[in-house]
């Protein structure tokens, strides 16, 4: 599993065809997962995460997020305190609101 983690600038962070996990921490950042059974962690500000196929963790924090997932898989994506769009297609998914949502 690879570790990949951000700074508190704007990041665009991408993973592997394994498993990741992903932090973007401060700034406005874009967290891609790619294959494997991914963990993405957008941080403050305004995010976009997109877990890719295989069963991934997408989770927001105090802000706003755009949570992609339109592969196959069985996902969860978890809203920040504030506004957040959740999208997804495929698989038996749990979405989570949490705060504004």
């Amino acid at each position: 599993m690879a570790f990949i983690n951000g700074d508190n600038s704007d990041n665009s962070l991408k993973g592997t065809s394994n498993a990741d996990a992903i932090r973007g921490r401060d700034g406005n950042d874009i967290l891609e997962g790619f294959g494997g059974k991914d963990t993405l962690l957008g941080g403050k500000n305004d995010d976009y995460l997109f877990g890719g196929v295989g069963a991934d963790i997408l989770s927001g924090d105090a802000d706003t997020c755009a949570y992609n997932q339109l592969e196959k898989g069985n996902d969860i994506l978890i809203g920040g305190a504030c506004s957040d769009t959740l999208i997804i297609a495929w698989g038996d998914d749990i979405l989570v609101g949490g705060g504004s949502n």
